[in-house]
């Protein structure tokens, strides 16, 4: 018979096998050691929990009751032999999920068949799979009722859904990207979804697709899976790899849209590693959709070589000899402007560029002025040609190709902008926000009109906070924000955020100024005062090259 301590060390032994260098929430001043980035497949691992022990006081009872979570699949088998058979007949554990630091948790006898759980959470997962941070949550309390069956404690009542200890949460679940359309279809956006890596996990992805993108999310993006559809059947099973989806849709789609759900479906289920493959059908009549051409993109690729300026001018830093392969269309124009900040255009066809002046447009076609003076934060752009610019106080406003402007409202309240980035995408705006003392991330979707111009941002989603500063914010992927500030000792750092998920952060280098992010994690670069750009290497930081006056971003190649 196995024992709880046999139980602890193989959920131990797990969590330092895969989750060496896994994400936590920070709240202050520590940084974790090294860069990392999650995974949304992981690896898929059975953790073996022990059932009810004869003789179990209701205390041992709750305790492998609370184990047992780490052990999801067939419905919570095992958790359910800790319940009454009534109890675990409406026992719902996907109705939430928090996530806990097991050495907060304390157990409260209230009656000799009652106890009083109080977990402080540091996260908590809805039915539908959003993660939300809770980095400075109060304790709370769960109270569990116990009864005898055939002379042995078991559970009568406790709160629906499941507990777990945020170690055996990276085992267990896996974060899933449900992919929308951006809007104009060229672009697949992740909506972050986590769930517990089961028998069942196709199904809770495909469901949460069908149902649709999460509130915030909603205003950036489309999706082709009409309103109203729904999965017509309890399960997507998998048959020789290939996931079977049943759609219930009152109007079957044209071949196109069901070309796009198709696309949308796949897309979403990639993260499933026993799944290679997708029959669709439409109110049980099998579809054969043709592939969607061309094919949204997931990651958006921009150069792989940094967009500097130099001493010899603009250009790309060469990843040969780690000189500046100079642009002969923009160099001189930027140079002439003395710039301080660069964002670089789809192709590189044109740059947003920050001076003592105010921020410029430079192109081929000559040199725009689009706003002038002091006190303009890093300007960025997007792939519709727009150049979007702020103060601290806002609002943001959107500078279009032709000339026009669109001036968005925010609504992250009374405190400092500090930097912002569009995804590459187009569909979402990160915000580096200061209040007081503490930096909060914050994105919001930009919903777009005709022609790409944005017509709006929606309510901004809390991504993650922490005690210090940041002064400088892009997309390391097309689910991951990175700013660069200061811990609160002061000390340089990087903070790696997903949408939809956990945080870590790293030490960066002590002087750095600047960040500019690449196609992959080791891509992550720094500009430090003096004139040196280093790029990590996931454990440390390497001169890449001396004597660069600006890093700029990059938008994408096309």
């Amino acid at each position: 018979m196995r024992s709880r301590r046999l139980l602890r060390t193989l959920v131990a032994f797990a969590s330092i096998a895969l989750l060496g260098g896994c994400a936590s929430i920070p709240t202050s001043g520590g940084v974790n050691a090294g860069i990392t980035f999650e995974s949304s497949s992981g690896v898929e691992l059975d953790i073996l929990a022990r059932g009810p022990q004869e003789g179990d006081s209701p205390q041992q009872i709750l305790e492998g009751f609370l184990a047992a979570a780490a052990s999801p699949q067939l419905d919570y088998r095992i958790a359910r032999e800790f319940l009454t058979p009534s109890f675990s007949k409406i026992w719902k554990p996907d109705a939430g999920t928090t996530v806990d630091a097991p050495l907060q948790r304390s157990f409260d006898a209230t009656s000799d068949a009652s106890i009083a759980l109080r977990v402080r959470p540091l996260a908590t997962v809805g039915a539908d799979g959003m993660y939300v941070a809770s980095p400075a949550a109060a304790a709370e309390t769960r109270n569990y009722t116990f009864a005898q069956v055939d002379g042995q404690w078991r559970m009568s009542r406790a709160p629906q859904g499941i507990v777990i200890d945020q170690s055996s949460f990276g085992i267990v679940f896996g974060a899933y990207r449900l992919q929308f359309f951006s809007a104009d279809g060229r672009f697949f956006v992740p909506d972050v979804r986590w769930f517990a890596r089961r028998e069942t996990t196709q199904t809770a992805i495909v469901r949460a697709l069908v149902a649709g993108p999460a509130p915030w999310l909603a205003p950036g993006v489309t999706t082709a899976i009409p309103a109203g559809a729904q999965l017509d059947s309890d399960s997507v099973p998998i048959v020789n790899g290939s996931a079977s989806v049943n759609l219930a849709i009152d109007q079957v789609p044209d071949a196109q849209t069901l070309s796009r759900i198709s696309a949308q479906i796949r897309s979403s289920l990639s993260g499933v590693s026993a799944i290679t493959g997708l029959s669709l059908s439409v109110n049980g009549s099998p579809e054969n959709p043709r592939l969607l051409v061309p094919s949204p993109q997931t990651e958006a690729l921009v150069d792989a070589r940094p967009a500097v300026m130099g001493d010899a001018g603009f250009g790309y830093l060469s990843n040969v000899s780690n000189q500046v392969e100079v642009d002969p269309t923009l160099s001189g124009a930027i140079a002439a402007l003395g710039p301080d900040s660069i964002a670089l255009g789809i192709g590189g066809a044109f740059a947003a560029v920050r001076s003592a002046v105010g921020i410029s447009r430079v192109s081929a076609s000559g040199t725009e002025r689009i706003v002038s003076g002091a006190g303009w934060l890093a300007p960025a752009v997007d792939f519709a040609g727009g150049i979007w610019s702020s103060q601290e106080a806002g609002p943001m406003v959107w500078h279009g190709p032709d000339g026009s402007a669109v001036t968005l409202p925010v609504a992250w309240g009374n405190v400092a902008l500090e930097a912002f980035a569009v995804s590459r995408d187009g569909a979402r705006l990160a915000a580096v926000l200061q209040d007081g003392a503490v930096t909060r991330i914050v994105v919001a979707a930009v919903n777009r009109g005709a022609g790409g111009a944005p017509t709006s941002l929606g309510s901004p989603l809390p991504v993650t906070e922490y005690f210090g500063t940041g002064d400088a914010v892009g997309w390391a992927d097309s689910s991951t924000i990175v700013v660069l500030g200061r811990s609160d000792t002061a000390a340089r750092e990087v903070t790696f955020a997903q949408v939809g998920g956990s945080s870590s952060r790293a030490p960066a280098p002590p002087n750095a100024l600047a960040l500019a992010t690449g196609n992959s994690s080791r891509e992550l670069r720094i500009l430090d005062a003096e004139g040196q750009i280093l790029q990590s290497t996931g454990a440390s930081w390497q001169v890449r090259a001396n004597g660069i006056r600006v890093l700029a971003t990059q938008i994408g190649l096309r």
